[in-house]
């Protein structure tokens, strides 16, 4: 098996090499297969032309990868705000939709040990009807999932650690051995004079069996809650073969986003690769323009300078300054005049 999340994340930066410069424009869906594994990518993207009136710019990219009964889908959202060149304090908001089919081994898997555990609850008088089992419903785990990530964990958002109602995503991964997390660097970002150039880096974690666990007590042994512990008993241990389906061993992968996709964009020729590299540009901490990031908009019209204040002169001070004039040309005349007079 491929390393799914490697390629699912390249067929992300793919999709961000193809988003549109200007207002109100939409690119895909794209397919691909790639060892097996079927990459489908689509967005949308409006972009403001000056930076220095300012306003908002807003991108989204929908990837989604499909293969050994496996799907994930990610849909990050940035929305950037600017204005007199400069992005606003709380700048971007970032959301990211999220949503996983899981292999048929383990949704069956899932099934029979959550029969088990209601059977074996009610066999202990535990309750009569209506008992809870596992307490994990499969519809539950693979519905979508919509995050806003807090501005202030921007730079680095461990999905796992979610709050609100996400009770059932934080399950998913848990039962899956799965993580993600999201890392823009803000103080990367740079804005030019028609768009903006946005860091995205993220790591991903599946399978992995030493973290695969319940939110609470379900198996046996010492601990309860990990799947794949030696003495995690029978269901467990039955559940914890359908989720190594996903992966026999962990896939972890780190993938900075523009500069993969900057790769895919040098790789192509002729005016495919001159229409590709549009898509991309430089930002890097404290306007040091030396890391790849992708481009929002036309960047090419180089950096946003905010045109200097011009000075008017109003009738009133005008005036004003006349008037001062006749003053001092009254003053030095009587001084002549007396000093004539004098002689």
């Amino acid at each position: 098996m491929p390393s799914i999340t490697k390629t699912l994340l390249a067929g992300l930066a793919a999709a961000a090499t193809a988003q549109a410069q200007t207002d109100d424009q939409s690119f895909g869906p794209f397919s691909a297969t790639d060892s097996g594994l079927k990459l489908t990518v689509q967005g949308t993207s409006k972009a403001i032309k000056d930076n220095n009136k300012g306003g908002d710019s807003t991108m989204s990219i929908t990837t989604t990868a499909e293969g050994y009964g496996f799907k994930v889908m990610l849909k990050p959202s940035f929305t950037i705000t600017t204005k007199d060149c400069k992005q606003a304090a709380t700048s971007p908001v970032v959301s990211l939709d999220m949503q996983m089919t899981l292999p048929a081994a383990f949704t069956t898997a899932l099934a029979t040990a959550n029969t088990a555990a209601k059977l074996a609850q009610a066999a202990a008088g535990t309750c009569v009807t209506n008992c809870p089992g596992l307490g994990v419903s499969v519809a539950a785990l693979q519905q979508k999932f919509t995050f806003t990530i807090p501005f202030a964990k921007l730079a680095s958002f461990k999905l796992s650690e979610v709050t609100g109602n996400a009770a059932a995503f934080k399950t998913a991964l848990g039962l899956t051995g799965s993580d993600i997390v999201v890392k823009v660097a803000i103080a990367d970002m740079a804005v030019y004079k028609a768009g903006n150039a946005i860091p995205l880096t993220a790591t991903m974690t599946v399978g992995d069996a030493t973290k695969m666990a319940f939110p609470t007590k379900v198996c046996s042994g010492s601990d309860g809650m990990k799947i794949c512990a030696a003495d995690s008993g029978t269901v467990c241990q039955a559940l914890c073969s359908g989720a190594k389906t996903i992966a026999a061993s962990p896939i972890t992968a780190t993938i900075d986003f523009p500069k993969e996709g900057l790769a895919m964009a040098n790789a192509l020729t002729g005016t495919a690769k001159t229409a590709a590299l549009k898509y991309f540009a430089k930002c890097g901490p404290k306007g040091a323009l030396t890391k790849d990031c992708f481009s929002l908009g036309d960047t090419t019209k180089g950096a946003c300078v905010k045109p200097p204040t011009t000075t008017t002169t109003t009738a009133a001070a005008a005036a004003k300054s006349g008037a001062s004039t006749t003053v001092m040309s009254a003053v030095v005349a009587g001084a002549s005049l007396m000093m004539a007079l004098m002689m």
